[in-house]
């Protein structure tokens, strides 16, 4: 518990904000909008405290406040949804409304003193934004492929096949926007990533947007912000097997594929994985286990372009 720290829950939902301080017990409800962000950051700012504001994801209408209320020097905690119900079902509380989800938000932040989230660059903010959209695009193709293999009626193969193209070329445009914020901002990072076999242009785009602390962090610390650390789970003599939890589960995905293709074309990373299966371990584990290992190589890579970004 950080006594010199305010702590102000933020429930977040389409067109409201309810706030709830941790010292005070003082509540508000303000509109989820510039109005609403602007009248925030006021009622922040009264206090001679440091504040920070604790929230939840909630489908991405928490990224406007969470965006001005960094731009203001507020710090921000994005807390786990589950962690947040399970501490305030510890403490009692199962009912669940809006305004209360605020006051158990203020009072996690209290006891836990959550990490903040790290302040996104403008052109870092735009490469995942472009992510987003080639995810979504994705998606729609690969689902529109799969409806089309049903479809009798010519005139909706027909139109079937048109939204395919039209997929199709808003996902190459997609392509050439993401190697252009490659080539403008992330010039050097990029040349380093791809020169390892196995990482392409949009894992290298991938890597950079959403691991910005690639290149900053631990051994230790990369591995559990991916979620390719290994958890004990032993009780007296007995060992129970190892689990992965937690960490960035986009990123998580999207590194699959590049695995398996740096096990097949990365020397020393196949040599890992094959001895691994040699041993008997199973194939998935073994992909988890050289996932893990390909990003302290992309770790090591990356420290002595942030190292001299850092002094210059």
């Amino acid at each position: 518990m950080n006594k010199n720290v305010s702590y102000f829950g933020v429930d977040i939902s389409k067109g409201r904000l309810d706030i709830a301080s941790s010292r005070e017990g003082n509540e508000w409800s303000l509109p989820n909008g510039p109005v609403g962000w602007r009248k925030l950051i006021k009622l922040l700012e009264q206090g001679r405290r440091e504040v920070v504001v604790v929230c939840e994801a909630s489908g991405g209408y928490e990224r406007g406040v969470i965006e001005v209320l960094q731009e203001a020097g507020i710090g921000v905690a994005l807390c786990n949804a589950r962690q947040v119900r399970d501490y305030a079902r510890a403490c009692g509380l199962l009912a669940k409304t809006d305004r209360i989800d605020a006051r158990v938000l203020a009072r996690y932040g209290m006891h836990f003193n959550p990490a903040l989230l790290p302040v996104v660059k403008p052109e870092q903010k735009h490469l995942r934004e472009l992510l987003l959209r080639h995810r979504q695009l994705t998606l729609a193709r690969v689902s529109e492929v799969n409806q089309a293999q049903h479809l009798q009626a010519p005139v909706l193969r027909r139109l079937s096949r048109a939204h395919l193209r039209l997929l199709e070329r808003q996902l190459a445009q997609i392509d050439a926007l993401i190697a252009k914020q490659l080539l403008t901002h992330h010039r050097a990072a990029t040349a380093a990533l791809t020169a390892v076999a196995g990482i392409g242009q949009h894992s290298a785009a991938l890597l950079l947007a959403e691991l910005p602390e690639l290149g900053r962090a631990t051994r230790g610390q990369i591995a559990a912000l991916v979620g390719v650390a290994p958890f004990n789970h032993d009780s007296g003599a007995w060992r129970g097997t190892r689990h992965i939890r937690g960490g960035r589960t986009h990123l998580r995905r999207g590194l699959w594929m590049t695995t398996l293709a740096a096990v097949r074309h990365h020397p020393p990373l196949r040599q890992f994985y094959q001895r691994l299966r040699n041993n008997g371990k199973p194939a998935k584990v073994a992909l988890i286990a050289a996932m893990r290992k390909l990003l302290l190589i992309l770790n090591a890579i990356l420290r002595p372009l942030q190292q001299q970004t850092s002094v210059t």
